[in-house]
C-alpha cells in the first residue's frame, strides 16, 4: 500500500506536469529568440531571408520548412557564423522535426514539444535527486513542487535550449550527491563518475552557461573532499588522545571499548583514489576542447551587447525577485497601476513568508546528521553559482540577472532545497525528523493525508499558488515573451482590410530575427484573402537614414492604400520623417496617431 500511493503520487504529480507543459503551447507567437531556434534547427539560416526588398508573407512562410539535407555539422557551421550558441540543442531539434515532420500552422507546437518533453524529464530527475539526498517523501514533494512551478513551466514553453539543461544539472547533482555520499562512506564507484562526466560533456555543447555549473561542482566537491579530510584529521586526534587515555588506565578498566567506538572506515586522513577523482573531474573540460576556441571568440560578438551595465545593487534584488518567480508569478508586466501594484506586493508577502518557512527547514535539514551533507552540498552548489553570477554582473560589466531564464543554471538546486525544507518538521524533535527522513509507517505519508497539519497546509498553499501561476504563464498573463510579438501584431493591424508592410532597419542578425517574429504574429492574426501583409529589411548603417533612402527605391505593392510600419531600434520620435517617398509615385505621411514602444519603437505611415 505504501509503494502504490507513493508511485501513484509520483505519477499524479508528472501528470499534471506534463498537462501544463503542453497547454496552449502554441498559443504565444514566437519571438526574436524561438525565431534563431526556428531557423537553425530547420537547418536554415540568415542567408535563406532576402534583404534590401519588399517581401510577401508567402516568401516568409517558406523560410520557416524543413531543410531536409541539412546535417549536424552544417547546423554547427550556421551557428558559429551567425549565432553565439553550441550546437547539440539544435541538431536534437532538427533531428525531431525530421523525424516528426513539421508544418507552418504547427510550427510553434513543433518547436516548443521538444523542451516541454525535457521538462517533464526535469521533474522525473528531481524526485530521484531528492529521494537520495533525504528521502523518499522529499522526492516526491520535489516533484510536484517543480511541477507547478511557473519558471518551470515558461522554461517549458520556450522553445530554446534551457529544459534541456535543467534536466542535465539535475542528473549531474544526482551524480554528485552519489559521490558526496561515497566519499564519506571510502569507496569509489566507477559507474557513478562515468555518469557523472558523460552528463557534464553534454551539457557543455547545449548552452555555455552549462559551465558554471561545471566549475560549481567541482567546487563543491572539493570543498567536500578537505571538509570530510578535516573531519578526519578530528577522529583521528580523538582516537590518538582516547589511546593516550587508555595507556595510562588499568588494562581491566580500558579493555577494547573506549578503542574502537569509531568505525574503521573513518580512520583514513586522505581520500582514497584522489589522482582518479582529479583525472575524472578534468575530463568533461578535456571533452570541450574542441570547441573551447569557437566559444572564447562568441564572447566579444555584438550579439550579447544588449546586456545592460550593472546598476549598483540592483542586481541582488533581481536576484531574490528570480527566486520568487520559481514559485509563484502574477500579472505584473504591461498591466495597469491597480492590477500590477496589488500583484507585486502579493508576490513580495509570499516570498518573505516562504523564505521564513524554508529558512527554519533548512535549518532543521543542516542541524540532524542524516541529512547535512546533503543539505550542504546542495547549498554549497547554489551558492557557487551565485557568486560566478555576480562576478560576471560587476567583473565583466554585463548584468545577467535581469534575465530570469538565466536562472535555470541553479534551479534544480534550489527546488530540491525548496522541496525538502517545506516537508521537514519544524519542531526540533528527533522523532518527528527521523519520520521525515525515512518513510512513516502508514500507508499514506503524513505530508500528503487529509490530516490539516501545519506542513500539509504549507504545501498545499505552496503548491496552489504555483498551479494558479502556471496558469498566468500557459495564457501570456505572465512571463511574456519579450518585445511582446503578439502585442506589436495586434496594434500594427489597425485596419485589417488594408495592406499591410513592415520595414525593420536592422544592424544584425537579431533584428533581422525581430522583424520576422512580428511578421510570423502578423500572419496569424490577418486574412490574406482580404489584405495582403508585407516584410522589408533594410540595413541601418552608417545610420538610420540609411533605411529612409532604401526606402525611397522601394516598389510598393500596387495597391491604392498601404499600411506601412517603420520599425528602427533606438530612433527617437522626433527623428521620424512627416513624409516618406516611395517609388511609383508613392507618398507615405506620417500618422502621429499611432506611434507605440514596446522594447523598441514602431510608427505607423499611410501611404497612397
Amino acid at each position: 500500500m505504501k509503494i502504490s500511493y507513493h508511485y501513484l503520487g509520483l505519477a499524479l504529480a508528472i501528470l499534471v506536469g506534463i498537462g501544463l507543459r503542453f497547454w496552449n503551447l502554441d498559443f504565444k507567437p514566437l519571438w526574436l529568440d524561438e525565431v534563431i531556434t526556428a531557423l537553425m534547427s530547420l537547418g536554415r539560416s540568415y542567408n535563406d531571408v532576402p534583404l534590401q526588398q519588399l517581401l510577401p508573407i508567402e516568401r516568409v512562410r517558406q523560410i520557416f520548412t524543413l531543410n531536409p539535407t541539412a546535417t549536424c555539422p552544417q547546423i554547427a557551421s550556421n551557428l558559429v557564423a551567425q549565432s553565439t550558441h553550441p550546437p547539440l540543442f539544435f541538431c536534437l531539434m532538427h533531428a525531431k522535426v525530421a523525424a516528426w515532420g513539421t508544418h507552418y500552422q504547427t510550427l510553434s507546437n513543433d518547436l516548443r514539444s521538444l523542451p516541454a518533453l525535457f521538462g517533464v524529464g526535469a521533474i522525473a530527475a528531481i524526485y530521484y535527486l531528492n529521494r537520495i539526498a533525504f528521502s523518499k517523501t522529499s522526492g516526491l514533494t520535489a516533484a510536484a513542487v517543480m511541477a507547478v512551478s511557473p519558471f518551470g513551466v515558461y522554461l517549458s514553453q520556450e522553445a530554446r535550449h534551457y529544459t534541456l539543461p535543467v534536466l542535465l544539472i539535475t542528473l549531474s547533482l544526482l551524480a554528485l550527491i552519489h559521490i558526496q555520499q561515497d566519499i564519506q562512506k571510502q569507496r569509489f564507484r566507477l559507474s557513478v563518475w562515468l555518469a557523472w562526466v558523460a552528463v557534464n560533456s553534454i551539457g557543455f555543447y547545449v548552452h555555455y552557461f552549462f559551465i558554471l555549473a561545471y566549475i560549481a561542482q567541482i567546487v563543491t566537491l572539493f570543498c567536500l573532499l578537505y571538509k570530510v579530510n578535516l573531519s578526519h584529521q578530528s577522529i583521528d586526534f580523538s582516537r590518538k588522545e582516547t589511546q593516550r587515555q587508555a595507556e595510562c588506565l588499568p588494562h581491566k578498566r580500558t579493555g577494547r571499548s573506549l578503542l574502537n567506538i569509531l568505525p574503521a572506515h573513518l580512520h583514513t586522513r586522505t581520500p582514497a583514489h584522489l589522482h582518479l577523482i582529479i583525472t575524472f573531474c578534468l575530463l568533461p573540460l578535456i571533452f570541450f576542447l574542441p570547441w573551447l576556441p569557437l566559444m572564447l571568440g562568441d564572447l566579444g560578438r555584438p550579439e550579447t551587447n544588449w546586456i545592460p551595465l550593472p546598476n549598483n545593487i540592483l542586481p541582488f534584488f533581481q536576484t531574490l525577485l528570480g527566486w520568487i518567480l520559481m514559485v509563484v508569478a502574477l500579472p505584473v508586466e504591461s498591466y495597469p497601476l491597480p492590477i500590477a501594484i496589488p500583484a507585486v506586493i502579493l508576490m513580495i508577502l509570499l516570498g518573505i513568508w516562504l523564505f521564513l518557512q524554508s529558512f527554519k527547514g533548512l535549518k532543521q535539514l543542516w542541524q540532524t546528521p542524516e541529512t547535512h551533507s546533503s543539505t550542504w552540498t546542495l547549498l554549497c552548489f547554489t551558492a557557487c553559482v551565485l557568486l560566478q553570477f555576480f562576478a560576471i554582473v560587476y567583473l565583466m560589466g554585463k548584468d545577467i540577472t535581469v534575465v530570469p531564464r538565466y536562472n535555470f543554471v541553479y534551479y534544480p538546486a534550489i527546488s530540491a532545497l525548496l522541496a525538502a525544507s517545506l516537508i521537514v518538521p519544524t519542531d526540533g524533535k528527533m522523532g518527528a525528523i527521523k519520520k521525515f527522513i525515512f518513510l512513516p509507517a502508514s500507508p499514506c505519508p503524513p505530508v500528503f493525508s487529509l490530516t490539516p497539519s501545519p506542513t500539509f497546509t504549507r504545501l498545499c498553499l505552496v503548491l496552489l499558488v504555483g498551479f494558479i501561476s502556471c496558469i498566468f504563464v500557459v495564457y501570456d498573463l505572465a512571463f511574456q515573451k519579450p518585445y511582446n510579438p503578439q502585442e506589436v501584431a495586434k496594434n500594427m493591424n489597425v485596419d485589417p482590410a488594408l495592406p499591410l508592410a513592415v520595414v525593420m532597419g536592422y544592424n544584425d542578425y537579431q533584428d533581422v530575427a525581430l522583424g520576422l517574429s512580428f511578421g510570423l504574429a502578423l500572419d496569424k492574426i490577418r486574412d490574406e484573402k482580404i489584405a495582403g501583409t508585407y516584410l522589408a529589411f533594410y540595413e541601418r548603417s552608417p545610420n538610420y537614414l540609411s533605411v529612409l533612402q532604401s526606402l525611397s527605391q522601394m516598389s510598393p505593392p500596387t495597391t491604392s492604400q498601404l499600411n506601412l510600419w517603420l520599425v528602427i531600434p533606438g530612433l527617437k520620435p522626433k527623428d521620424y520623417p512627416s513624409n516618406l517617398p516611395l517609388s511609383g509615385a508613392t507618398n507615405c505621411n506620417i500618422d502621429l496617431t499611432q506611434h507605440h514602444r514596446l522594447g523598441i519603437p514602431y510608427q505607423l505611415y499611410r501611404c497612397e
